[in-house]
């Protein structure tokens, strides 16, 4: 009699592999989170080792030079060289000199202690503008 007593009883444990089963897609979902959330911008790279020369396509080219001091250096076809600008001032010599010659490519200079973020705010004041060639000044490695 003891025996039919224990079999129909309520067990009280906890049903682990359902459980296992939730932990495991919440784990997914958590992990996937985080990459819905990026940002990121699309730059066509050269598929090649060797260096390209990505001016000679162009007939106008203008320079952004980065500086520390959060002001910029503008040179429009290594002749006109304004200093010492304000972002205002640079994105209003950047849509003259593209009104006046649309086919252009913007190259931005910086050097190695300048913050990632300076250089965002150019990518996205030229993609504004409506800058399509966009290229970076790199130091020559031999």
């Amino acid at each position: 009699m003891k025996k039919k007593h224990l079999r129909y009883t309520i067990q009280s444990e906890i049903n682990i592999v359902p459980f296992l089963d939730i932990l495991l897609i919440l784990l997914i979902i958590f992990m996937m989170m985080p990459f819905q959330f990026m940002q990121g911008f699309h730059v066509d790279l050269p598929s090649s080792s060797k260096s390209v020369d990505v001016i000679k396509n162009y007939k106008s080219i203008i320079t952004i030079e980065i500086l520390d001091t959060g002001l910029y250096n503008f040179i429009l076809n290594m002749k006109k060289n304004i200093n010492n600008i304000n972002m205002e001032k640079l994105s209003a010599e950047i849509q003259n000199a593209i009104h006046i010659n649309s086919n252009s490519v913007c190259l931005i200079a910086a050097s190695k202690t300048i913050k990632y973020n300076e250089i965002i705010k150019i990518l996205n004041l030229l993609n504004s503008i409506g800058v399509e060639s966009v290229g970076m000044i790199t130091k020559p490695i031999y």
